[in-house]
């Protein structure tokens, strides 16, 4: 029993380490590209970091919510009768996770093509963009009457999503994979491919990790090469301005 509980409280800690380096990877990315902005105006590169900072209150989110209910409500709160407060704030976490990350895979693609849809010169009074939020908040509000509703149209959301990107991205990539130059597009089209992949194996996840326990550490693993590449490729194109 003892050994079992260890390594349940290890598995904690990875996962909550995972979700704050991620969250931490995404800020960075965030940050970097808010300096590429700054040089080029460029309103596709605006919305790119709006993706990231969404990434990062995401997994922000999530990891705490892993932090109270493992660690902070059953060390300090487990003698408490009614934690109606503390249940509403996660429920509000769950919420502002399901948001943000819809959000994120949203704008990932809206930064490819924002040229295409974009009307009005402020994007929050682009209509289509209000209607984005719209389904964003309807998926995170559907969690709180049926959670396995929600957990799909969450993954199968960002799955076609995230097709949709790689087939736009890959006309760019196509026409510059010859350069010998780097160009962010060729590392932009890996991270959505690794992306895609990324998402398909979580949504798999409950599945396989019953034949295969070890399956969640490939994911995550994965999941943290993603935004590492995001940030190499967004540092890198930072050093050429």
């Amino acid at each position: 029993m003892e050994l079992s509980q260890l390594y349940f409280n290890y598995e904690n800690i990875f996962i909550i380490s995972y979700l704050f380096i991620i969250s931490i990877l995404s800020l960075f990315v965030s940050i970097n590209v808010d300096k590429l902005y700054t040089f080029s105006k460029h309103f596709g590169i605006k919305i790119f970091k709006l993706a990231f900072l969404f990434f990062s209150v995401a997994f922000f989110s999530q990891g705490l919510i892993y932090l109270l209910n493992i660690w902070i409500i059953p060390t300090y709160f487990s003698n408490l009768s009614n934690l109606f407060i503390l249940n509403l704030f996660i429920n509000g976490l769950e919420l502002l996770f399901i948001y943000t990350i819809i959000l994120s895979g949203f704008y990932i693609i809206y930064s490819l093509i924002w040229k295409r849809i974009h009307i009005a010169p402020n994007y929050l009074v682009n209509l289509k963009i209000i209607i984005i939020h719209i389904i964003a908040i309807s998926i995170a509000l559907i969690s709180l009457f049926n959670q396995k509703i929600s957990f799909n149209l969450l993954f199968l959301s960002q799955i076609i999503l995230f097709l949709y990107g790689i087939i736009i991205c890959f006309d760019k990539y196509k026409n510059r994979k010859q350069t010998k130059k780097f160009t962010f597009i060729q590392l932009y089209f890996i991270a959505l491919i690794m992306m895609l992949v990324g998402w398909i194996f979580n949504y798999l996840d409950g599945f396989i990790r019953i034949i295969y326990p070890i399956f969640p550490l490939y994911t995550k693993f994965l999941t943290i090469c993603i935004f590492c590449i995001f940030l190499y490729g967004v540092v890198k194109t930072t050093k050429n301005f």
